[in-house]
């Protein structure tokens, strides 16, 4: 296991662990967490250690602008920065010493977005794509929101931010603005409109049964 640390295209640092398996290298696997997540988290290291465990060398970072070991901070959470660590992350792993072809990438959520986004504008670079849970329709999240938390939207709005204690870190807590949430809806609905869900099978991998796996497909338009 290292920790490495790399830049961004913005000059911010970003903060990873390697970790090779012992035995015969089957591939790369970059892993990638969600919105205000961070490379610890259960299901994360769940994810890394599926690869981990089948041979393939992992690299699970966290991403800028969460609660986490790399810079930025958590207001400034876009989709667009998401993807932006996320290929500024793949671009220098390819080039490292230690990288070994077939590229796997695996993410959850707001990585899941990231990561069917890069397979979709770099597809001659995937493998293997394991998209947990991604978030795929700013109009279908807004619709959820409301109909579990009725008024929460319209709230949101009003006030142009809101505060969560999070469940993930005891003791901190989340100022989400609004025009976050619009820019990451309209992102979301731009980008992925017209795309289609499909199961996506994770062949020889005997704890995948452990992640709920999906790709997004179709292209922008």
């Amino acid at each position: 296991m290292e920790n490495i640390i790399l830049q961004n295209r913005k000059n911010q640092k970003i903060v990873g662990v390697l970790e090779k398996p012992t035995g015969k290298v089957k591939g790369t696997c970059i892993v990638q967490h969600g919105y205000s997540g961070f490379k610890e988290q259960d299901h994360v290291q769940v994810i890394k250690n599926t690869f981990l465990e089948n041979g393939f060398i992992t690299f699970n970072f966290d991403a800028t602008n969460s609660f986490n070991e790399s810079d930025g901070e958590f207001e400034n959470a876009t989709l667009g920065l998401h993807y932006e660590d996320l290929e500024d992350v793949v671009s220098w792993a390819q080039k490292q010493d230690w990288f070994v072809g077939p590229l796997a990438l695996s993410g959850h959520s707001m990585g899941g977005y990231a990561i069917a986004r890069y397979a979709e504008e770099h597809p001659q670079e995937i493998s293997i794509l394991v998209s947990v849970a991604p978030v795929v329709s700013g109009k279908l999240n807004f619709e959820a929101h409301e109909r579990f938390y009725p008024g929460d939207l319209e709230e949101w709005k009003k006030k142009g931010f809101k505060e969560k204690v999070s469940s993930a870190r005891p003791g901190v807590v989340k100022r989400m603005t609004w025009d976050s949430m619009e820019i990451n809806g309209f992102l979301l609905d731009l980008m992925c409109r017209g795309g289609a869900l499909w199961g996506s099978v994770l062949p020889n991998l005997p704890q995948s049964q452990r992640l709920k796996q999906y790709v997004v497909g179709g292209s922008r338009r």
